[in-house]
């Protein structure tokens, strides 16, 4: 499963791991035309994927789509939590406290809402490996487009 836009990295993860073998779960919040173009490029390329919109700083839209993503894709088996929160435009003199817990509530809270969630489905064949954003300034691991990410777990493949 992979949260983010069509223009990011995970965009890229997805294509990869789609042509791995894995069915794709593209999830997004709001850019639906976004999704549906990754979703469109793994279809025409012969691997499997579907979008699921949901709020993934919420525990119960986590709940819902990991549910949706099980009855139409099947179990969980990887995450890459990718997703662009909010991104405050304040100066650097202004800082505002509950802009940096909204960063937080995205950043922090909706990676441990999807792990928590699909891992905890591990008896059921859930979630054995996981990877948060990209670290920017990571090397780029062998085989996998952009840079290296900074969480990254060994699970099954497909």
């Amino acid at each position: 499963m992979v949260t983010g836009e069509s223009r990011s990295l995970g965009a890229a993860v997805a294509r990869r791991l789609a042509s791995d073998g894995f069915a794709v779960a593209v999830n997004y919040r709001s850019d639906h035309d976004g999704a549906g173009k990754v979703v469109a490029e793994i279809t025409e390329a012969g691997g499997r994927a579907a979008a699921f919109a949901a709020d993934v700083t919420d525990p119960a839209g986590v709940d819902r789509l990991i549910g949706a993503v099980e009855r139409e894709l099947g179990p969980v088996a990887a995450l890459v939590c990718n997703a662009t929160g909010p991104q405050p435009d304040t100066p650097v003199s202004d800082p505002d406290w509950p802009d940096y817990l909204a960063h937080l509530e995205f950043f922090v809270k909706s990676p441990v809402l999807l792990q928590r969630r699909a891992a905890g489905d591990e008896g059921r064949g859930g979630a054995g490996s996981s990877t948060s954003e990209p670290s920017r300034n990571g090397r780029r691991r062998p085989g996998w487009p952009g840079p290296r990410p900074r969480g990254w777990s060994r699970g099954r493949s497909p």
